[in-house]
């Protein structure tokens, strides 16, 4: 089994119940590089992945055991320190809660970008293509959808997109300069004007690809 299905694989284990929470947080400094955290947080579901866990198959699919996850997802984050542009690449994975925490340091923000590219390419040659998630010039950031979510909601059957409906989407936009405006309604802006969020059902997200969209005016 390769490194990437087994970790795709061992995610569907998690995103096949109905509670978790997916968290994206960037950070953003004035010259373009910043900091990113992915977090998926599933301990509110523990008790029904451990029962996945046990069944060892989702639709047919076969569920890797803890360790095989553990192993190959060392192997990525091993791949992904090795990549441009990328540098304290760390992660954590709690066994017991069922917590990833993902963080690494940028030097441009489209580094972001070409990770992602790559890893969709790695595990979906065929569908896969570069696209401009993020951007940041000229004292602007911007925040787009892309393909990636949408090709991954298409490909499940319309039975299964219903374990998404306890789920949550967080987005979180931080920079070091004041926010001057954002096009996103459905965001909101600190008090301290420094950061932009977003919280909401995921599967919402995936059926209403605009509420990715967003493009952050900071003061210069």
């Amino acid at each position: 089994m390769t490194i990437f299905k087994t970790i795709v694989l061992g995610l569907l284990a998690i995103l096949m119940t109905s509670c978790f929470e997916m968290i994206e947080d960037v950070t953003v400094h004035k010259d373009g590089s910043g900091h990113v955290k992915l977090i998926l947080n599933a301990s509110q579901s523990k008790t029904d992945i451990n029962a996945l866990l046990i069944v060892k198959e989702v639709n047919g699919y076969r569920i890797p055991t803890i360790p095989e996850f553990k192993s190959k997802l060392s192997l990525l984050m091993d791949s992904i320190k090795r990549s441009p542009g990328f540098s304290n690449v760390k992660y954590s994975f709690d066994d017991q809660n069922f917590i990833l925490v993902f963080e690494a340091d940028f030097d441009k923000i489209e580094r972001l970008n070409d990770g992602i590219y790559q890893l969709w390419h790695k595990h979906d040659p065929i569908n896969a293509k570069p696209e401009s998630y993020y951007g940041f010039s000229n004292n602007q950031f911007y925040r787009q959808p892309g393909q990636l979510f949408n090709a991954l909601y298409a490909k499940m059957k319309p039975g299964d997109r219903t374990v998404l409906q306890g789920a949550t989407y967080t987005m979180l936009f931080r920079f070091s300069q004041n926010i001057l405006s954002k096009k996103n309604d459905a965001t909101k802006i600190s008090n301290n004007k420094k950061v932009v969020f977003l919280k909401l059902p995921l599967q919402l997200m995936l059926e209403k690809p605009s509420y990715w969209f967003n493009i952050i005016e900071l003061q210069p």
